[in-house]
């Protein structure tokens, strides 16, 4: 819809005046439930309308004066302004000065609910009819209008018409009353927006003065949201990189017209830091009345208050005749007139009182806010990402997007992206009768056959070439005609498994069978996408240890599907303290060929209140790990014992650990040792010890785990990190594929695929010494390969400046704890 306030006119589809009519409260639409739920995909159900009304207009094709999908218009005046609506009837008919129009509904009804519904549960559509009604009528004052809504059945193929009455002056009234229910709508907005706009110019930093490297990353996220362009950001711990970037993507983002800004996060804690900076934002700014607004969303499975979620109308009360229900509770308003942030807890309170579902309802809330706090899912996972706001076409408006962590992305990215399909799960067992399709049963039995021949073969095959096997995994190329015709068989499939318990009044979703088919689904959609998408590998895994045997998709690069999510945003802002390279995590998060704003930043810290040190005495690698397990065990003793204190030793296997812990001799300090499994609420007892600082410490834990990455420990809490050697992925079927990957690419393989992640890790591990400017501490790097040059590429370019590199480091140690 277009509405120029200025000009005063509106442009408009007669379903998108009603429609946004119906979110403004004018009339309420349909909800999913009233046409009966299939439990399809909407590509599928949306599919199998089209098929219905192509049969229904087939059907009437020989009927005289016949004539479908026929273009109409109608323009009239509402308080000076000149609206157009457009149109195109389903199906006409005109015989004798009399013309008949129906408009056309698929619904998923049996015979009885097809007799017992009314019109009156389909206002949208009765609405729709009656302006096309007014339309022609206009057009043709000379003629009867009368006007059918046919409900089709896609059960049972029965249709029913249901006789709409018509009056032109009535239906005037009614379109007349809508325009102007578009016309405040959009006044609203338009003053919304110029509040917004206002308030941007008037947001500055919610402190005296940006702190060192701060103003850099301010400076390069502006420039870069200016030009349309990516940035991706390297800054380490102290810049303080949450305000910085929220500071110039909310200028932006509220200086655009109906813009909305995503901030990612995956830690609660972190997602409620942000939510207090942008609290400390909106008052520096003068927003006393609340105007802005943020949302924290709470993950569905976290949020619910049912023991099993089921997540459509037809099945949970919660969902049931929600809009209609929200707008009549006024829900949305009571989460809207509350503080600046709505909490999730707000949202399963007001939830709970007016018996709303309340993941939906933080949705809807967040078609009203600012800013939306939120996992990383949310925006780049295919399975659960916010439609509303990134499927094209997006139903609300343009989005800014900062990734926070965002070296984490591609791996998350790629598990996405991956899929796995055991033999041992295609059972026809599921398979029951269902009576009005009495083939269903042996056809889904063969397709499970089918499929299962599919996997035994190309298991046959990996089984005579041994030496490709790793981990009991080996690629093949899978027939893409074979297995689109498989593809096809499954959706077909998958809605006559749907009609028939729509017909049996069971529920589609509780039935195994609709997961499996599903399933198959995925798999030879991802099969049939590798063929054009190098970064998805087919593989055939024969069982070896828990593995079980099967097939499935590995992404070995999700740059494909992050390019296409972050082509449709309005703009990125990427950011982590381990982006260098930053030019290969530009690629990896595809924004490399949208022309990404690349920035390094030096770390804000006083360099004499950290010691790095390499020691490159002694090997690390995994054939030489026992030979140097006593070494490395001396080593640490001789660090820990030149300064008491609270220390973390990290390894890059829980193996490695092991080895070295019997030989690290007793101290005065207390030793902790990280398990495989170690339970959370142990995890957080131990970093609650380190915080308390109250007396020395010697945790043992591996690089990677939660006592490496996103956790805080300043002043006393941790005064050294002992680094032993790099961690690199274990050797095995993914990094060898992703190795390969980036070796026909012309890259470099091993690096991509094995050095940069397991030195991210080193870098993330490192970053816990020194939080703050009155911190003080020491990073050792025990191991020749950080000596290495090209492990040397991969590290921040501070520390190449200021590492010092000794055999024997205790001499230098005490030095620098001397001088402190």
């Amino acid at each position: 819809m277009q509405i120029d306030l200025e000009q005063r006119w509106i442009r408009a589809s007669v379903r998108d005046l009603v429609g946004l009519s119906a979110n403004a409260k004018a009339v309420p639409d349909e909800e999913p439930g009233e046409t009966g739920d299939l439990g399809l995909p909407p590509r599928l159900r949306a599919a199998l309308g089209r098929l219905a009304h192509r049969r229904y207009q087939k059907r009437s094709a020989a009927l005289e004066g016949f004539a479908a999908e026929r273009a109409i218009e109608l323009r009239l005046e509402v308080d000076d302004f000149s609206v157009r609506l457009r149109g195109r009837i389903d199906t006409l008919r005109e015989r004798a000065g009399r013309v008949v129009l129906e408009e056309l509904k698929s619904v998923a009804l049996t015979e009885r609910e097809l007799e017992a519904v009314g019109a009156d549960r389909f206002t949208v559509a009765t609405l729709q009819l009656q302006i096309y009604g007014l339309a022609l009528a206009e057009e043709r004052p000379e003629v009867e209008v009368e006007l059918r809504l046919v409900l089709i059945s896609l059960v049972d193929q029965l249709w029913r018409p249901i006789e709409i009455p018509f009056a032109a002056d009535r239906v005037r009234e009614r379109v007349a009353a809508l325009a102007l229910a578009a016309i405040d709508r959009a006044r609203a907005h338009a003053a919304r927006d110029a509040r917004r706009r206002r308030l941007s110019a008037r947001l500055r930093l919610p402190h005296d003065r940006p702190r060192a490297g701060q103003s850099d990353l301010i400076e390069g996220s502006a420039d870069a949201l200016a030009g349309g362009r990516p940035l991706v950001a390297c800054a380490p711990t102290g810049i303080g990189k949450t305000v910085a970037a929220l500071l110039p993507a909310l200028r932006h983002s509220l200086a655009s017209p109906g813009s909305i800004l995503f901030f990612l996060t995956s830690r609660t804690v972190q997602q409620r830091a942000v939510a207090h900076t942008f609290e400390s934002i909106a008052a520096t700014a003068g927003d006393e009345g609340g105007f802005l607004r943020a949302l924290i969303v709470r993950a569905k499975e976290r949020i619910c208050p049912l023991e099993e979620m089921r997540c459509h109308p037809e099945a949970c009360s919660l969902l049931r005749d929600f809009a209609i229900r929200m707008e009549q509770s006024k829900a949305l308003d009571d989460l809207l007139r509350g503080a600046t942030t709505i909490e999730p807890e707000l949202v399963s309170d007001v939830a709970r009182e007016t018996r709303l579902c309340p993941f939906e309802l933080s949705l809807s809330a967040a078609e009203r806010v600012d800013l939306v706090i939120c996992d990383h899912n949310y925006v780049y996972d295919p399975a659960v990402r916010l439609r509303r706001f990134f499927d094209p076409p997006a139903r609300v408006r343009d989005a800014v997007v900062i990734i926070d962590e965002a070296h984490g992305l591609p791996d998350r990215a790629r598990d996405y992206h991956s899929l796995f399909l055991a033999l041992d799960d295609l059972s026809a067992a599921d398979c029951g009768y269902f009576p009005g399709d009495p083939t269903l049963r042996d056809d889904l039995v063969e397709l499970i056959d089918t499929l299962a021949r599919e996997i035994k073969s190309a298991l046959d095959d990996a089984a005579t070439l041994a030496e490709r096997l790793v981990e009991g995994r080996t690629t093949f190329e899978p027939e893409g005609a074979r297995w689109r015709a498989l593809l096809r068989r499954a959706e077909r499939l998958q809605v006559r498994h749907a009609l028939a318990c729509r017909r049996l009044d069971l529920d589609p979703h509780a039935d195994p069978l609709r997961a499996r088919l599903i399933e198959i689904t995925r798999l030879s959609e991802r099969l049939i996408e590798s063929d054009s998408d190098p970064g998805l590998v087919p593989f055939a895994a024969l069982r070896d240890g828990e593995q079980e045997p099967g097939l499935g998709v590995l992404c070995v690069s999700a740059r494909a599907g992050l390019e296409a999510c972050n082509s449709g945003l309005s703009g990125v802002v990427a950011m982590s303290a381990t982006l260098a390279p930053t030019e290969y995590f530009g690629e990896l998060l595809g924004l490399d060929r949208l022309r990404p704003l690349e920035i390094e930043l030096p770390s804000p810290f006083p360099e004499c209140r950290r010691l790095l040190m390499i020691v490159p005495a002694l090997s690390t690698r995994y054939r030489q790990r026992r030979r140097s397990a006593g070494r490395v065990a001396g080593l640490i003793r001789g660090i820990v014992d030149i300064r008491p204190g609270n220390y973390v030793a990290y390894f890059p296997s829980y193996d490695y650990l092991e080895m070295v812990r019997p030989r690290i001799a007793a101290g005065n300090e207390r030793l902790v040792v990280q398990q495989a499994g170690m339970e959370r609420a142990l995890q957080e007892e131990l970093l609650a010890t380190l915080r308390r600082g109250d007396g020395p410490l010697l945790v043992l834990a591996v690089l990677g785990g939660i006592f490496a990455e996103g956790i805080d420990l300043p002043g006393e809490a941790l005064i050294g990190a002992i680094v032993v050697g790099p961690a690199l992925p274990p050797v095995g079927f993914e990094r060898e594929q992703m190795a390969a990957y980036f070796d026909e690419r012309g890259d470099e393989g091993f690096e991509r695929a094995m050095l940069y992640p397991g030195m991210q890790r080193v870098v993330q591990a490192a970053g816990r010494v020194i939080r703050s400017v009155e911190d003080r501490g020491i990073v050792v790097l025990l191991g020749e390969r950080f000596v290495e040059e090209r492990y040397q590429e991969a590290m921040p370019r501070a520390w190449l400046r200021e590492a010092v590199i000794r055999d024997d480091p205790r001499a230098e140690l005490r030095g620098f704890w001397a001088r402190s």
